[in-house]
């Protein structure tokens, strides 16, 4: 293909659009619109980064302003962990909105994750957030199909195609002169998304890596996008059947599949609720044992055992506070239940998710998104390392608080004594640290396949479309 007639073919493309109005009002709308979306999206981050940082702050100066107390009560009084935001939320919050953005930690027990925006936000809200994500995945596509269903049937409709055939210009010069017309004016829309990585180039924390995948994902896609307007131009027989199928095709990717997907998910593996887990958990912690119990089953013959590990035949021989140590056995045992229910909650979302992929290699849309949350650090495995570091955080926090009470606190007086703030606030509360670009790559090498095949895939129905053109079909 000459590049100089594809250039012309594509410049003679714009000037038609551009003479036409309909092209300024679908520009309009699809600025607008993007523009809209990311100053709400750069504000609302603002205003949760503040908040919870605010939040924080508070949390930070009561745990640090506590007396001298008995180290259990430190226990119940507890901590709090604010889910810090990651700089590419600005483009798509992914499960942010639905996702809890604090913990409570304490002992003998495991909270959830609460206080996600969406239950938040009021009854409008609740239905979805405007993101340049969602504009980008869903609204472009349409407003390129409005530019380009008739790039191809509108010539073929009036003769002209062949005027411009029989005037030297090869079909596959045509056919991908469209698709570069038409891709052009998509990638538009990337201009905030550039702005974006740019920013993440001089804030610190931002992995700019993220930003570069997000603009290269994006771009395969909008490209398979274009590609398929102008292959599904290129066969149908009317510019009327054009712009119909590309309508019928765009509900069926952008709409349809990925709601039906997600419903299909959760029927077929379905996972229990947050109250079901707890539950469980305390019924299984009945049968196990209760620490504050001192007639126990489990924990009277813990007492003999540690009895006759240090030779004594009381707990007040000890060498240390039974009490605490008590304690420790009691949030081992807690833990190890919440554990294992977690798990198994985790692992159902996982498949859930994993199947989900899987279904996207029937979907670019379904892909994109999947890429999008994955590399700006929205999705559900960044959330599910979030409440595992924290979970980590709650269990080293409360075990070491019983390990002072164990220490240092006699079992005589146990109930009366005190230990310094100083001693107190030496359990390790470790900050949270989100993964960087790496963590995120098996999801995105995953939807960037799907993405590839697909590219590939449309790659080769232009080609064959511009045979179709060249033999005057």
């Amino acid at each position: 293909m000459r590049s100089s007639v594809l250039r012309a073919i594509v410049a003679t493309q714009w000037r038609r659009w551009r003479r036409e109005r309909l092209f300024f009002w679908i520009i309009s709308a699809a600025a607008v619109l993007l523009l809209c979306s990311v100053a709400l999206n750069v504000q609302q981050t603002a205003t949760q980064l503040q908040e919870r940082n605010q939040l924080q702050a508070v949390a930070e100066k009561d745990w640090h302003s506590q007396p001298d107390r008995h180290p259990h009560r430190v226990v119940h009084f507890g901590d709090f962990v604010f889910k810090p935001v990651q700089f590419f939320a600005r483009w798509d919050w992914g499960v942010e909105q639905h996702a809890g953005t604090s913990i409570y930690l304490e002992g003998h027990r495991q909270n959830s994750a609460n206080f996600s925006q969406s239950a938040q936000s009021s009854s409008l809200q609740q239905f979805g957030v405007l993101t340049p994500a969602f504009v980008v995945q869903v609204v472009v596509p349409l407003l390129m199909i409005f530019l380009g269903f008739g790039s191809l049937s509108q010539e073929r409709e009036s003769g002209l195609l062949m005027q411009l055939l029989a005037s030297g210009a090869r079909a596959s010069e045509l056919v991908f002169g469209k698709f570069l017309a038409l891709y052009a004016v998509g990638l538009l829309a990337l201009l905030p998304l550039l702005i974006l990585l740019i920013w993440s180039l001089f804030t610190p924390g931002a992995d700019a890596a993220r930003g570069m995948i997000l603009l290269v994902g994006y771009g395969v896609y909008l490209m398979i996008c274009a590609a398929l307007v102008i292959v599904l131009a290129g066969f149908a027989k009317s510019s009327y059947s054009a712009l119909m199928i590309c309508l019928a095709l765009w509900v069926l990717a952008c709409v349809a599949m990925p709601r039906v997907s997600s419903f299909v998910t959760r029927q077929y593996w379905p996972a229990p609720s947050w109250v079901a887990i707890e539950i469980e958990a305390e019924n299984r912690l009945k049968k196990l044992g209760d620490s504050h119990n001192p007639n126990d089953p489990y924990f009277a013959a813990f007492k003999e055992k540690t009895l006759r590990e240090y030779g004594v035949q009381r707990v007040e021989d000890l060498p240390f506070n039974y009490g605490g140590l008590l304690m420790q056995e009691g949030e081992r045992l807690t833990a190890q239940v919440f554990d294992e229910l977690n798990s198994n909650l985790q692992a159902r979302y996982s498949l859930q998710n994993q199947r989900y992929r899987q279904m996207a290699w029937l979907n670019p849309a379904m892909a994109i998104s999947t890429l999008s949350m994955a590399a700006a650090g929205t999705d559900f495995a960044h959330h599910l390392h979030f409440l595992q570091a924290t979970e980590a955080r709650r269990f080293a926090m409360i075990q070491a608080l019983n390990k002072i009470h164990t220490e240092q606190i006699s079992f005589a007086n146990d109930r009366n004594e005190r230990v310094s703030a100083k001693v107190l606030l030496s359990a390790p509360r470790q900050l949270y640290q989100a993964p960087n670009v790496a963590f995120a790559m098996p999801f995105v090498v995953q939807a960037g396949t799907v993405l590839l095949v697909w590219a590939g895939l449309c790659w080769a129905l232009l080609h064959r479309v511009a045979r179709r053109v060249g033999a005057g079909q």
